[in-house]
């Protein structure tokens, strides 16, 4: 398990070929993205690495971008035919996913449907897997579930054995990124390490990571899209881990649920749906009067943690909060509302209250009505 964080100063061939000497390894799987493996500078670097070792490695790639069970199984059998010893994966999150996913394939007892409900109790631990992130916002390396679509439904496979045992966090890796991509994964960064510390869920461990993850990403987000260094794509790698680490735990909230919709209706990515409607989130989670809290959190818990978020964010209340997160949108080139997108608002508030996700919004800390979740849409780009 993934117990410290591994910051590279020498690069991704110094820290894999230690723990490839360390363990022994002479058969490599390698889980990549089609064609981000070769843009990210990585596969050079492992030819010659694995040439210099003697090393023996097969390449999954074939698979969706939103990772499917049937892909899996098919990487899955590559896999067993050829037998390897430890596991890279080297991408985005959903490279990630399907890496954690085959890992579990390959020890999991009973069919392969038994993934989706978990009904086999503990899965068995499997392969060395050693996560490389090329994106900084899913922090998928950092977390124990893995996203899964069958029949075009979408689970969320989780077990203590899925959370990859290393993780290399290499920023050269993530230079070649475009602005906005850069943008809108940071931002998924962001606002998961913020809904983890207001979450249900949340611990003094996950709130810890959480304020890590939010003192790294704002105040390097602004830069790494518009001036992108070394240094502060580090930077963003650190702090999307650290958020991975929160969500671990405390796991995310309603902007994460209203997001989904989003995504799967209007093709918007997912890292800027969550932004759309965080500050606005953020504003209603300090309304603690007006909504309930939810079991087992008092509304003194809740108005601590959103004076917390504020005072990280620089902001004295929620509204001048809301106003910076909307402004740092708008700095890193991302839209701040559905109608910028050529959405109908309207429409949209009407779709995504009928196909929320119930798991994350029963994590908010304020048991938010539908009618307050509508208004977020209402008054479109208003930054506080």
């Amino acid at each position: 398990m993934a117990d410290e964080i591994n910051v590279l100063q020498g690069g991704l061939a110094e820290e894999l070929s230690r723990i490839i000497t360390k363990r022994a390894s002479r058969r490599v799987l390698l889980v990549t993205g089609r064609s981000s493996f070769r843009s990210c500078g990585a596969h050079q670097t492992l030819t010659s690495l694995f040439g210099d070792l003697g090393i023996i490695f097969d390449r999954f790639s074939d698979f969706a971008v939103n990772p499917r069970l049937e892909d899996a199984v098919k990487g899955a059998e590559q896999a067993r035919n050829f037998s390897p010893d430890l596991i890279v994966a080297i991408g985005g999150g959903s490279v990630l996913d399907m890496a954690k996913l085959i890992r579990a394939l390959l020890v999991i007892p009973g069919p392969v449907e038994s993934l989706l409900s978990h009904v086999y109790g503990s899965l068995p631990q499997g392969l060395c897997l050693v996560a490389v992130p090329t994106t900084a916002g899913t922090g998928s390396e950092a977390t124990h579930f893995a996203v899964v679509y069958h029949q075009k439904q979408k689970y969320s496979f989780a077990d203590p054995n899925v959370l990859p045992d290393k993780v290399i966090l290499d920023p050269n890796l993530t230079l070649g990124l475009s602005a906005r991509l850069t943008a809108i994964s940071g931002f998924d960064a962001l606002s998961q390490a913020i809904e983890a510390y207001w979450a249900v869920g949340a611990t003094d461990e996950s709130q810890g990571y959480s304020k890590i993850a939010i003192r790294l990403l704002w105040s390097s987000l602004e830069s790494a899209v518009n001036q992108p260094s070394e240094l502060n794509r580090e930077r963003m790698l650190e702090g999307a881990y650290w958020a991975g680490r929160a969500i671990n735990i405390a796991k995310t909230t309603a902007a994460h649920a209203l997001s989904y919709p989003l995504t799967s209706n209007y093709g918007i990515p997912h890292g800027h749906a969550v932004a759309l409607s965080l500050g606005k989130i953020l504003i209603l989670n300090s309304q603690v009067e007006q909504f309930q809290p939810a079991d087992p959190l008092s509304r003194e818990c809740v108005a601590q943690r959103l004076q917390d978020l504020c005072y990280l964010l620089g902001a004295e209340g929620p509204e001048q909060a809301c106003g910076k997160l909307y402004r740092l949108m708008e700095k890193v080139g991302l839209e701040t509302s559905l109608n910028q997108l050529g959405v109908c608002s309207q429409l949209a508030a009407t779709q995504v209250l009928s196909a929320v996700n119930v798991e994350r919004l029963g994590n908010n800390p304020l048991r938010l009505t539908p009618a307050a979740l509508a208004l977020i849409w209402s008054d479109e780009g208003s930054d506080g």
